[in-house]
């Protein structure tokens, strides 16, 4: 035996990688598990580019999100299928603002989105945000493709729209983006809707909501006191609470004669507009005393 073979018979001999199907010593064979998703991303936002300044680390603090550029309808149902949703518990989108100047059917459109949302993580929250303004469209016609969309999304499960009555064209710089102030209001009504918050009252501030709370308490209490019996008028009480008593009229004086024979004022014309005869004098008449 040369040297050669013996340092290669003295060698301890490497076996290759296990495979996938790795034989064990009692010859049966199992498959070595797959490795885990790192996917741990929680929220996805699906946005236009009206989404560029918005920092998901301040939007959902304490939250693993993530933004995906979605500038049409068309591009988010790419991103929709393309992008690993494993784990996702909120799926956020905004588009079609850009698809106003070409696209005729945005309503059905953003209903595909939605029902591919929700086949691609069925167990996610989608939130279907509404169109913005554009200062080169009609609000008046924005306003209805919008109530269109919610029509045509109503009814999916887990689908849920995020409405901007308060976003204007006056929050725009230009003639498509918002500008801080409208940022503001857009990121509040996504993550209201998103996480279920003030949906019994959009766009009420608290003023209002302790106006109208206020005011119910008064009709349940009017409802409550009708309905134990009292009339209307019991309920106001003595119209004196109300009125100020009006002053006495102003008569003759009882030791006024009713009646005179004098003779009528020089200056009597019965013609004249206006004038008061003076009353006739009494009925001349038999005395009490005279016999009939």
């Amino acid at each position: 035996m040369s040297a050669t073979q013996t340092s290669s018979a003295s060698r301890p001999q490497i076996s290759p990688p296990l495979s996938p199907l790795d034989t064990t010593d009692l010859g049966t064979q199992k498959r070595r598990p797959e490795p885990a998703s790192h996917n741990n991303t929680e929220i996805i936002f699906l946005c236009d580019s009206n989404g560029k300044y918005i920092n998901m680390k301040r939007l959902f603090p304490g939250r693993r999100s993530k933004m995906i550029w979605s500038p049409t309808i068309s591009e988010a149902i790419k991103k929709l299928a393309t992008t690993d949703l494993q784990g996702v518990k909120h799926i956020l989108i905004h588009t079609g603002t850009n698809d106003l100047t070409h696209n005729k059917n945005i309503p059905q459109s953003l209903r595909q989105v939605a029902e591919r949302a929700t086949s691609v993580a069925p167990t996610a929250r989608v939130t279907i945000s509404t169109l913005l303004p554009r200062r080169d469209v009609p609000q008046h016609e924005i306003n209805k493709i919008n109530a269109e969309i919610s029509k045509a999304c109503t009814g999916i499960p887990n689908v849920h729209m995020a409405h901007h009555a308060e976003i204007l064209c006056q929050h725009l710089y230009d003639s498509l983006h918002l500008n801080q102030s409208g940022v503001r209001l857009f990121i509040k009504d996504i993550k209201d809707t998103a996480l279920d918050r003030n949906r019994s009252a959009p766009h009420i501030t608290n003023k209002s909501t302790s106006n109208h709370r206020n005011l119910h308490r008064r009709l349940q209490h009017t409802r409550g006191t009708t309905n134990n019996g009292r009339s209307f008028s019991q309920r106001l009480g003595p119209a004196s609470r109300y009125y100020a008593p009006a002053a006495p009229l102003q008569g003759p004086s009882p030791n006024t004669p009713l009646y005179t024979s004098a003779p009528p004022p020089q200056d009597y014309n019965p013609t004249a507009p206006h004038y008061i005869l003076p009353p006739l004098p009494p009925l001349q008449g038999p005395s009490p005393i005279t016999p009939l």
